[in-house]
């Protein structure tokens, strides 16, 4: 509780100074994923991580409610559909540490054995309700899965997936030396320069009910 009321308290200062900012766009928190805890952890602790997520996460909409307010959003599965509901209806933004386009616990598609999908499959669920905004990383731009068993994308390709499978209505490109002038110039063809989107999802989420109405 005190780290989470302790983020809560900077979040409500950054509110207080940059939510009616111009150039201020978006602000969010990193991954779902625990990653490896050091000491084992209980399932109740567990719980009370995400619990508290959440409720850091309706504090960021209060403090900033006319800017985007963004959660990273992967793993683990069997909670993604409760977090990303949750996140949906207070009017939070999707996006993710990574694009990974085959990988995939990302792309899991629920059976009758295991109903819990990756999370992919939600921002074609719930495009048009809530603001997509998946990131590249540099892991990205060298290959489709994150194991390295996949193939070295183009960044045409990232550019592809996201805006068609992820929906995207921003993308959050790293500027990695090695890409980012390759991004710039495929950014700069006329498929997104000739759209005030950037080629990207246009249309304005329920959740902004200023723009969608």
């Amino acid at each position: 509780p005190q780290v989470r009321d302790r983020l809560i308290a900077l979040f409500k200062a950054l509110g207080e100074r940059y939510n009616s900012h111009p150039y201020f766009e978006g602000i969010g928190m990193i991954e779902s994923a625990m990653g490896q805890p050091l000491e084992p952890i209980s399932s109740t602790q567990a719980n009370e991580f995400y619990a508290n997520m959440i409720q850091v996460n309706q504090k960021m909409r209060l403090f900033f409610p006319n800017t985007m307010t963004i959660q990273e959003v992967n793993y683990p599965r069997p909670i993604l559909n409760s977090l990303v509901t949750q996140l949906r209806d207070m009017g939070a933004t999707l996006s993710g540490p990574d694009t990974f386009q085959d990988e995939k616990g990302l792309n899991f598609k629920a059976t009758q054995y295991d109903p819990n999908q990756g999370v992919y499959n939600y921002y074609s669920d719930y495009s048009g309700m809530m603001a997509m905004a998946p990131q590249v990383m540099r892991k990205n731009y060298e290959n489709t899965r994150n194991d390295g068993t996949g193939y070295k994308p183009t960044v045409a390709e990232i550019l592809v997936f996201a805006r068609d499978t992820l929906k995207a209505n921003y993308i959050f490109w790293s500027r990695i030396p090695n890409y980012y002038d390759k991004v710039l110039e495929v950014l700069n063809w006329t498929e997104q320069r000739s759209d005030p989107a950037g080629g990207l999802n246009p249309v304005c989420p329920t959740a902004y009910s200023s723009c969608a109405n």
